[in-house]
């Protein structure tokens, strides 16, 4: 998720619905806060906080999140209706960006064996029919074990599905030519964003 300023709304201290502590932003992208939570128990969570109006964002990351099930796919829990907007209420990713992890050097192997895990995740939601649609390396969290997970699923959605008019969407560098020009992208999009990272990793 890109790192930037999204609206005035900060959960930071609050405690919402009784259950949830919210302690500090993740990841501040183009539409939607993260947020480190944890419970009455202390467990973490990324509590995602979208802008009021973006329900339908919401419904679309929770609606695909419910229906993937992988140790590379980070799980989609929970939708919450808040004062400040709809959120999502998704597991913890520890780690850091992919991006970030790569400026450390961790050498070939290692991010070939990353890489591994991204395509494992891909190949899961191709299985299913879908298409995450915006491949990239700040949605790659890399944990201190090597484990990867890809997360952000609020632009993915069916294979193909129908547009009303020409819509790009994803992030530039990494789309394929049918996203580029408004196209419903299938799967093959996804796994021309991996080759863009692949090559990033190779040279």
């Amino acid at each position: 998720m890109r790192t930037g300023i999204v609206g005035k709304v900060s959960l930071v201290g609050q405690n919402l619905l009784g259950r949830y502590r919210v302690v500090r932003p993740l990841a501040r992208g183009a539409l939607a806060t993260v947020y480190l939570a944890f419970d009455l128990y202390g467990t973490p969570y990324a509590l995602k906080l979208f802008p009021k109006g973006a329900e339908a964002r919401r419904d679309r990351e929770h609606w695909v999140g419910q229906r993937l099930s992988h140790p590379n796919l980070n799980p989609v829990l929970e939708k919450l209706d808040l004062e400040e907007g709809p959120a999502l209420l998704l597991a913890y990713a520890p780690g850091e960006e992919m991006g970030r992890w790569m400026l450390r050097r961790p050498g070939q192997a290692r991010a070939l064996g990353v890489f591994r895990q991204l395509l494992k995740a891909l190949a899961h939601m191709h299985e299913k029919g879908l298409v995450h649609r915006d491949v990239k390396p700040e949605n790659v969290i890399v944990a201190l074990t090597d484990e990867a997970r890809l997360l952000d699923f609020d632009l993915s959605g069916p294979a193909r599905e129908a547009f009303k008019k020409p819509l790009r969407v994803g992030t530039l560098p990494y789309l394929a030519p049918e996203q580029v020009l408004g196209q419903s992208p299938g799967q093959e999009a996804d796994v021309y964003a991996a080759g863009v990272i692949l090559y990033w990793i190779l040279s």
